[in-house]
């Protein structure tokens, strides 16, 4: 827990953006349906998925006002075998026709589709989904990276008013911007993990 708490980004670490540290939380999720596809709703909240010993999360929101997203970056700890399993568990989920769709509790996920994962680490999986809250859309695009036995999560989320373009929820919203991981929070983070090995 040390060694992540040292490595988890801090005010100062990304140009333009301001790093608060998130509060931990219990899980509380739902039952997945398909089961399958749990893997990719154990990566949405700052909760300790399965086999994981410990996480830390920072939430970092940029400085320019016209950027909406907000990006949650949470370092987990593993066992390296547990570590590996777990990235081609989630990578399959992401490929996975049944998954294209999937329940967690009352939540209902939809337009599930994999993504260009970042470029390093030691490997990475990226897919985005979305969810209705009430009359809008909540878009997530989450990208986790291995480096060694810790996985990082990044995820990002922004909330889209289908009605504000004509839209409707199955729209992909291109028009009004998904959310993207910037390259500059998954560069500074990896330095930073890597200086602390």
């Amino acid at each position: 827990m040390a060694r992540l708490q040292k490595a988890a980004l801090a005010s100062g670490d990304v140009k333009k953006y301001e790093v608060e540290e998130a509060p931990a939380k219990a899980a509380a999720q739902g039952r997945v349906t398909p089961a399958d596809c749990r893997p990719l709703s154990d990566w949405l909240d700052a909760t300790t998925p399965q086999k994981s010993t410990a996480h830390v999360s920072r939430t970092l929101t940029s400085t320019d006002v016209e950027d909406g997203t907000t990006t949650e970056v949470v370092l987990f700890a593993y066992d390296r075998a547990d570590a590996e399993k777990t990235m081609d568990t989630l990578r399959a989920a992401t490929k996975s026709k049944k998954c294209a769709t999937f329940r967690d509790g009352s939540h209902r996920y939809i337009g599930v589709r994999p993504q260009p994962a970042p470029v390093g680490g030691d490997e990475a999986v990226s897919y985005k989904l979305a969810n209705r809250a009430d009359e809008f859309l909540e878009r997530h695009r989450v990208s986790v990276v291995r480096s060694g036995s810790t996985l990082i999560a990044f995820r990002a989320v922004n909330i889209f008013d289908p009605e504000s373009v004509g839209g409707d929820a199955g729209d992909k919203g291109g028009a009004a911007g998904d959310p993207e991981v910037a390259e500059a929070i998954v560069d500074a983070q990896l330095e930073k993990l890597a200086g602390t090995k």
